[in-house]
């Protein structure tokens, strides 16, 4: 009897809320000097009415011997104006960073680089709009501030696609 109880409730809670994964097709992080490029994949789950949590990962692609990637949760308040949701966002995250030291030539030899890791956890606020193209596909864009420890707030732009599952 307990074992039929917590079933029909998870499936009564799992009715309620829709379930969308997709891809950022393109990130455009930004800094006061440095801009890199990535891309990611997310999974949201509207849980309460106008309320949806999103994971996400995305990856910076190497620039000045930099790459970078970051894993999100956030929580949207959606807001619908017809077909456009437009919502806030905040949430937290884990932003690593990797780089290597360049070669610098010595005497004519040459001093290889080391590779080192940073990794920070930060705060994210931001916002972003969605539209339907369709009732299992929708687009987005977004710009969210990543606030970092021992950094700068770091912009971060994406454009995105999802599926509804």
């Amino acid at each position: 009897m307990s074992i039929c109880l917590v079933l029909s409730s998870m499936s009564t809670f799992a009715e309620q809320g829709e379930t969308w994964v997709g891809v950022n097709v393109m990130n455009v992080g930004m800094n006061s000097n440095y801009v890199n490029f990535g891309f990611g994949a997310k999974g949201q789950y509207e849980f309460l009415k106008n309320l949806r949590a999103e994971a996400s990962f995305n990856y910076f692609l190497k620039k000045d011997f930099h790459t970078m990637w970051d894993a999100n949760l956030n929580v949207h308040y959606l807001m619908r104006f017809g077909q456009l949701t437009a919502y806030p966002l905040v949430g937290g995250g884990l932003m690593d960073r990797t780089y290597e030291d360049t070669y610098l030539p010595l005497y004519d030899s040459t001093i290889s680089g080391d590779i080192f890791s940073d990794r920070y956890l930060g705060v994210n606020a931001g916002a972003g709009v969605e539209y339907p193209v369709n009732e299992w596909l929708k687009v987005n864009a977004e710009l969210k501030w990543q606030f970092v420890q021992h950094h700068d707030a770091r912009p971060v732009a994406s454009v995105g696609i999802a599926f509804k599952l």
